[in-house]
């Protein structure tokens, strides 16, 4: 297939243009003739006229000159592809294939690396775009963190203005309210205090009679645990010394009738002695002076001084039967009356008589 183009201009002459195609590619570059279909073009310009004549032709003239050398570069071509096939035609399929082939492999190659320049271009594109997303996302973030700051410090700045603001206006409040405040808190106080005294005053006075009559109560107290007390000790101080006297009496009369009896049996051994005496010498009577000194110094009776009478009472009957007198008897009935009497005062109280027997 053989198509053929013409072009010509009014004053430059005519450009033709002709383009071979293959009729019958072969299979194995079918696919590549699809997508590329490879022309040959020939250009023929015709060759301007540098006639000065020609330039002053009418329209309708160059119109007419157009149309003839439209022809004849028609028929030139139809002559030359003729005699291209004529002649030539081997030559003609051989070259045009090999020129198909070459073309069809720089295609190929040419495809090859447009692909491979398109995919490291959208490789790139990629690598930039998420460059850029990633810039982007830290422009933005750092937009928002200097924006939030930015709010910060504006909402900082406000609240300290309104911070001062507000502790101007208390300090003046409070420069005029101080005065009014004082005087209120020294009416308030003296108040306070004067009610706090009276207060105080009644308390004082109840305290003083409360303390007063404490005082009273726990003197009364006192003084009847003391009398209580007091009496206690002394009706056992009293039974005591009942119970003293009547013991006293007792051995006073168990000691009465001792010596009764003593007194018999001395008058009965003083009887037989003096009987004795004539019939024995005067080695038995020295012999028998001593024997009775010693004798009689074993009946005599320990004097009662009032020192301890539960002790001499026990002494007096630690000794021998034969020992007691009536002098000693009246000595103890005279310092147990005496004793009785010193006990009571003028008014009948108990007096000083405070002597524990036995202790």
């Amino acid at each position: 297939m053989i198509e053929s183009n013409s072009n010509s201009s009014p004053g430059a002459g005519s450009q033709q243009t002709q383009t071979v195609q293959n009729s019958a590619p072969s299979p194995s570059t079918h696919f590549f003739q699809q997508r590329t279909a490879p022309k040959i073009t020939i250009r023929e310009q015709s060759i301007p006229n540098n006639n000065s004549s020609q330039s002053l032709q009418t329209q309708p003239q160059r119109d007419s000159q157009k149309e003839l050398s439209q022809q004849l570069g028609d028929l030139k071509l139809t002559e030359f592809n003729r005699h291209v096939e004529d002649y030539n035609l081997d030559f003609k399929e051989n070259i045009m294939k090999k020129v198909e082939m070459i073309k069809l492999q720089d295609t190929y190659e040419l495809q090859r690396k447009v692909d491979d320049l398109k995919r490291e271009e959208q490789l790139a594109c990629s690598t930039l775009t998420k460059e850029y997303m990633r810039k982007e996302q830290i422009e933005s973030h750092l937009i928002d963190k200097f924006k939030s700051k930015k709010h910060l410090l504006m909402a900082i700045i406000a609240q300290w203005e309104t911070n001062k603001r507000k502790r101007t206006l208390f300090m003046a409040w409070k420069k005029r309210m101080e005065g009014k405040k004082k005087d209120w808190q020294q009416g308030e106080y003296c108040h306070a205090f004067y009610l706090q005294g009276l207060k105080m005053r009644g308390m004082k006075a109840f305290k003083l009679y409360a303390q007063v009559a404490g005082n009273r109560m726990y003197e009364r107290r006192v003084k009847e645990r003391i009398n209580i007390s007091v009496q206690t000790r002394v009706l056992e101080r009293q039974n005591e010394k009942e119970f003293l006297v009547a013991m006293i009496k007792e051995l006073e009369e168990q000691l009465r009738i001792e010596l009764r009896k003593k007194t018999i049996l001395k008058a009965q051994c003083d009887q037989a002695y003096l009987r004795g005496v004539s019939a024995i010498s005067m080695e038995a009577l020295k012999m028998s002076q001593s024997t009775l000194k010693d004798f009689y110094a074993g009946m005599k009776m320990t004097t009662f001084d009032g020192s301890n009478i539960y002790h001499q009472i026990r002494k007096m009957n630690e000794d021998p039967v034969g020992t007691a007198s009536l002098a000693a008897a009246r000595n103890i009935e005279t310092f147990g009356s005496n004793t009785a009497l010193r006990g009571n005062n003028a008014n009948g109280t108990p007096g000083g008589f405070n002597q524990s027997f036995g202790k």
